[in-house]
């Protein structure tokens, strides 16, 4: 058997040096033009020189030239072919510009309009790259012929190809329907909508915002998902929640205000009495036996609604750690589940579970503005039954006072008490009648000196001992005089 010869290219250090190319590292070359290479440029040329144009990877042009001025140096075949040999271009990697990695190596997400370049990297040079050395299958062309451009103007996936020589590489772009995470989200819109009466029970009035009572349910909510590398990550954009307020006048009579048909003398006294409040930072308004009204109780549940959910303490506060805990919740981005691969399907897997966080924060703010919700629509409503009294009492003569009793002091005076029917008296009237010997015939009426609305005594003095005498009071008020009351009678001592 023949024995086997390998030959080997000889080092580049070991090829001889012939005496034209040793000559040749001393002076220049001039230059020429070489036979069948057009315009290729001329420049001086060493052996160093060569070798260097070598080993950088020179172009075609650039080989031809070095190869044409080795022919005339020294016709060093070995060197000519060392010169000559040219690398096949090779890929090495492949990158992804402006997309994310995730899962499966090679599988990358955008979002819509995103610039994706995906780029080749060989192990030569890509200046001197001829045409068609790198094919793409998918994409547009990009600004050179290493790079690609992926289409992100629709959501789906865009399957990109890169060959060089009998090496091929695919990458995965996903391209999803979806913004970019905002560096800053503003904080979520909060509104509340009345949907109806309640049923107040026993009580003048009732709001509820409780979740689970009479047909109350709890906060609905917008989200919005977004991108965020390979993850999705959401912003609460609106809170909505619908309540329910009711009043009842538990069979009272309203009194609206200064004319009301309700306001009479008779009934005044009794208006007051109902509609006075206690005094402020009491949790409980007047007592409303027969009389109340209508539009302070309205006027005292939106108070309660006011409380709930415009005092920053409440509903914003628990509404804003709701719109917290979402904006740090993540998704990992899966291309596989339709409940990973689209906003929508997240969102609506998330759902249930954020409902019921949005319930739970929505019930704090409840637990917490309760005990103090009593005292502090009282203390709106309060004021206003002031207000309402106010305004009335002036329109309507004060009822005649009742309960007058005389009694004799000694044999000169005699004591007059009786009892006020009302709180808008600005004093009172008292008129006395003599007696004589025919009785009060031929006496007349005399008013006493004018009496201050407190206290609720007189005594008349200067009279005559064992007298008769009889008297009768009235209110006074700014809309007029009441009638007299009943009169009574007693006799001085002898």
């Amino acid at each position: 058997m023949a024995a086997e010869h390998e030959t080997r290219q000889p080092d580049l250090h070991l090829v001889p040096k012939p005496a034209a190319l040793a000559a040749a590292d001393r002076a220049p070359v001039s230059d020429q033009t070489a036979p069948g290479i057009d315009n290729v440029p001329q420049h001086p040329v060493t052996a160093e020189s060569l070798l260097a144009a070598r080993l950088s990877g020179a172009g075609e042009a650039s080989r031809a030239r070095i190869a044409f001025q080795l022919q005339r140096l020294a016709g060093n075949e070995a060197l000519q072919r060392v010169v000559a040999a040219k690398p096949k271009p090779k890929l090495t990697s492949v990158k992804v510009a402006n997309a994310k990695a995730f899962g499966a190596p090679d599988n990358y997400v955008t979002t819509l309009n995103a610039p994706v370049v995906v780029s080749a990297t060989l192990n030569v040079g890509g200046a001197g790259l001829g045409a068609g050395t790198v094919v793409w299958t998918g994409g547009n062309p990009g600004g050179k012929q290493t790079d690609r451009q992926v289409v992100t103007t629709a959501a789906g996936l865009q399957a990109i190809k890169v060959t060089v020589g009998t090496t091929s590489k695919n990458v995965n772009i996903y391209v999803v329907d979806a913004a970019p995470l905002p560096a800053v989200s503003p904080a979520a819109t909060l509104t509340h909508t009345l949907i109806g009466a309640s049923a107040p029970g026993t009580d003048f009035g009732l709001t509820v915002v409780t979740i689970g009572t009479q047909g109350v349910v709890g906060p609905e909510f917008d989200v919005t998902a977004y991108l965020d590398g390979n993850n999705w990550k959401f912003r609460v954009t609106a809170i909505r929640h619908k309540y329910k307020v009711g009043v009842s006048a538990q069979g009272r009579t309203n009194i609206a205000g200064p004319g009301d048909h309700a306001i009479k003398p008779s009934a005044i006294a009794l208006i007051i009495s109902d509609l006075t409040p206690p005094a402020p930072g009491t949790p409980h308004g007047p007592p409303r036996t027969t009389f109340w009204s209508e539009t302070i109780t309205r006027a005292h549940e939106q108070a309660h609604v006011d409380h709930f959910y415009t005092d920053p303490a409440f509903w914003p506060k628990s509404m804003k750690d709701f719109q917290d805990e979402i904006a740090a919740a993540s998704v990992a981005f899966d291309p596989g589940a339709p409940k990973t691969s689209t906003g929508a399907g997240v969102i609506a897997d998330k759902r249930p579970t954020w409902q019921g966080r949005a319930d739970f924060f929505h019930g704090q703010a409840d637990a917490a503005e309760i005990p103090g919700s009593e005292t502090y629509a009282h203390g709106v409503s309060n004021p206003q039954y002031t207000v309402l009294l106010n305004s009335i009492k002036d329109t309507v003569v004060p009822p005649a006072p009742t309960g007058l009793a005389v009694a004799p002091v000694g044999r000169n005076g005699a004591t007059l008490t009786w009892t006020r029917d009302a709180a808008n008296e600005t004093g009172f009237e008292i008129q006395r009648i003599e007696s004589g010997f025919f009785g009060p015939l031929f006496s007349s009426w005399v008013t006493l000196a004018p009496v201050a609305a407190a206290p609720l005594t007189f005594t008349d003095s200067g009279l005559k001992p064992a007298t008769k005498y009889t008297y009768r009071v009235a209110a006074k008020g700014v809309a007029g005089n009441s009638a007299f009351s009943t009169e009574r009678s007693a006799t001085t001592a002898k």
